[in-house]
C-alpha cells in the first residue's frame, strides 16, 4: 500500500489539509452509508502513522485484517476503499487546496456584492478596486484565473449594465472569459487523464478532437498561451513514436518564456507532462538517446525545483534519477547527487533505506563490491526494491566468484518470488522476469568452465527471446566468458 496513489498523496498534504479530507469525510458530501464508514476507518487507520506514511503496517494484507478484520488475504475490498478514499481526497484538493490562491479575489468579490446589495456603493468599489488590480497585474495563467475573471466582469456589469457605451466590449471579454476557463479545463482534465493511463485510448482521443474542433473555430482561444500548452502537450503525447517530434519545441519555448506568469499548479502539470512524455519515449524504445533525454529532463526539473514536494524528492523520484544515472554509468553523478540531495530524500523514517538503496548501486556501478554489499538491506517494506536488493546480491557474489553462495541464495530468492505471486504480491509478469533472471544466472555460472562460441551463441539468442531482468547485465556476463 506505500507505493499506491493513495498514500503518495498523503505523502503531499500537510496536517491541517489532512484534517480537512476528515472532516469532508464527516459529512454526506460525496459519499454516504458503509461506504463513508469504511473510508472513514482506512483514513483514520493511514492517519495514525502520519507523517510516517512507509511504516511496514501500512500493508495491505496486514490493513484488510487489522482495520476491516477480514482474514481472506484477498485484497480487492481494500483496494475499492482506498480508490474512494482517493476520490474524496483528490475533491478536496481540488476545492479546498489548489483554489487556495484565489482565496482573497473570492473573499474580495463576496464582499463587494454584499455592499453594493445593501446600497453601499462606496464601501463595495473598495473591494472591486482591489480586484481590478489583482487582475490587472494577470497573477498566475491559469484555468481559475479566467473563471475568478469572468465573475469579477459579471460583479462589474452588474453596475455598470449593458446598457453604457461599453457593453458590447464588457460582454464580450466575459465571454472570451468563461469560453478560456471553459476549454482550459478540458485540457487540464485530459492531461491528468491521458498521463495517468500512459496512453490515449478511444474515449480521450474522441474528446481530443472534440476540443480541437472548438479551439480552431475561436482566434481568442487559439492565442491563449495556457491552452496552446495543454494542446501541444496533448499532440505530442500523441505523436511520441514521430522522431522528431513536431510539437516538443515550440511546447518548451513557450513554456520557458511564460513560466513567471503560470499559476505553479498548472506549472507543475506541464512538468509532470513533461516527464511522461520522454518516459513513453524511452519505455517504447530504451536505447541510450531516449536514456539520456529522460535523465537530461529530470535533473533539470530537479535543479528547478519542480521535482520537491512540500520540500521532499518522493522516493520514486529519487529511483528515477537513480536509475537513469545507473543506465547511462554515471557514478559521479549519482555521489554528487547523494551528497547534495540526501537531507531532502523521503521522509527521515525511510531515508535511511532509501539512501542505502542509491548507495548500493553507486558501489556496484563502480565495482566497489565489498561496500556495495556493506550498503544491503533486506528491511524493504516496498516489494521492489527489495527484490532489486536480493537481485542486485546475487549480481554482487558472482562479480566476487563466490558461486556456492551463489547457487544457495539463488534458490531461496526462487521461492521468495515464487511465494509472492502465489500471494497475489507481484503479477505474473513480475514473477516470470525475476525467475528466468534466476535461471539465466546460475546457467551463466554452469558455463565458466565449460564455454564454448556455440554455447554462448545459444545463450545469447535465449536470452533474448525471453523476458528477464537485468538483461544488459547478464549480456555483459556471457561476453566476459572465455
Amino acid at each position: 500500500m506505500q507505493d499506491s496513489k493513495l498514500i503518495e498523496t498523503f505523502k503531499m498534504l500537510k496536517e491541517e489539509e489532512m484534517n480537512g479530507v476528515r472532516c469532508l469525510l464527516n459529512t454526506d458530501l460525496l459519499i454516504k452509508g458503509v461506504p463513508r464508514k469504511e473510508c472513514l476507518l482506512l483514513f483514520d487507520y493511514i492517519y495514525s502513522f502520519y507523517p510516517y506514511l512507509n511504516h511496514e503496517k501500512l500493508d495491505k494484507k496486514i490493513t484488510l485484517q487489522h482495520v476491516f478484520d477480514d482474514q481472506s488475504g484477498k485484497i480487492n475490498r481494500l483496494e475499492k476503499i482506498m480508490s474512494n478514499l482517493l476520490s474524496i481526497t483528490e475533491y478536496y484538493i481540488v476545492y479546498f487546496i489548489e483554489n487556495k490562491a484565489f482565496e482573497s479575489v473570492r473573499n474580495n468579490l463576496a464582499l463587494a456584492r454584499f455592499y453594493r446589495q445593501k446600497g453601499f456603493a462606496n464601501r463595495g468599489e473598495i473591494f472591486m478596486k482591489r480586484l481590478s488590480e489583482y487582475f490587472s497585474e494577470y497573477e498566475g495563467m491559469s484555468a481559475d484565473h479566467f473563471f475568478w475573471a469572468g465573475k469579477y466582469l459579471e460583479e462589474q456589469n452588474d453596475v455598470k449594465t449593458f446598457k453604457s457605451g461599453n457593453w458590447k466590449e464588457s460582454a464580450n471579454a466575459l465571454e472570451q472569459n468563461y469560453s478560456i476557463f471553459g476549454v482550459t479545463k478540458q485540457l487540464e482534465m485530459l492531461c491528468k487523464v491521458v498521463y495517468s493511463r500512459a496512453a490515449f485510448d478511444q474515449d480521450t482521443l474522441l474528446e481530443f478532437e472534440k476540443i480541437k474542433a472548438t479551439i480552431g473555430k475561436d482566434e481568442s482561444l487559439q492565442n491563449n498561451v495556457l491552452i496552446r500548452l495543454y494542446y501541444l502537450a496533448l499532440e505530442m503525447f500523441y505523436h511520441v513514436d514521430d522522431n522528431p517530434n513536431p510539437y516538443y519545441n515550440e511546447y518548451e519555448l513557450i513554456l520557458e518564456n511564460n513560466l513567471a506568469y503560470i499559476n505553479v499548479e498548472s506549472a507543475k502539470i506541464l512538468f509532470i507532462f513533461q516527464r511522461g512524455y520522454f518516459t513513453q519515449k524511452y519505455n517504447r524504445n530504451p536505447n541510450p538517446e531516449n536514456t539520456r533525454e529522460n535523465s537530461e529532463i529530470y535533473r533539470k526539473h530537479l535543479e528547478q525545483g519542480h521535482l520537491l514536494v512540500n520540500d521532499i524528492l518522493l522516493p520514486s523520484t529519487v529511483v528515477n534519477l537513480i536509475m537513469f544515472a545507473v543506465k547511462e554509468k554515471n557514478s559521479a553523478w549519482i555521489s554528487d547527487f547523494l551528497l547534495r540531495w540526501e537531507n531532502f530524500i523521503g521522509n527521515i523514517s525511510e531515508r535511511e533505506e532509501i539512501l542505502n538503496y542509491c548507495w548500493l548501486n553507486y558501489y556496484f556501478l563502480i565495482r566497489n563490491f565489498d561496500k556495495a554489499e556493506a550498503a544491503i538491506s533486506f528491511n524493504y517494506s516496498n516489494i521492489f526494491y527489495l527484490l532489486f536488493t536480493r537481485r542486485t546480491r546475487l549480481k554482487i557474489l558472482f562479480e566476487k566468484k563466490e558461486y556456492v553462495s551463489l547457487s544457495y541464495e539463488a534458490d531461496s530468492l526462487k521461492v521468495h518470488v515464487f511465494r509472492l505471486y502465489k500471494r497475489g504480491d507481484i503479477s505474473e509478469d513480475i514473477y516470470i522476469y525475476h525467475n528466468n533472471f534466476i535461471d539465466f544466472v546460475k546457467k551463466i555460472c554452469n558455463l565458466i568452465h565449460n564455454v564454448n562460441d556455440s554455447r554462448k551463441a545459444k545463450f545469447r539468442e535465449k536470452l533474448l527471446e525471453k523476458k528477464c531482468v537485468d538483461k544488459e547485465w547478464l549480456t555483459e556476463k556471457i561476453e566476459e566468458l572465455k
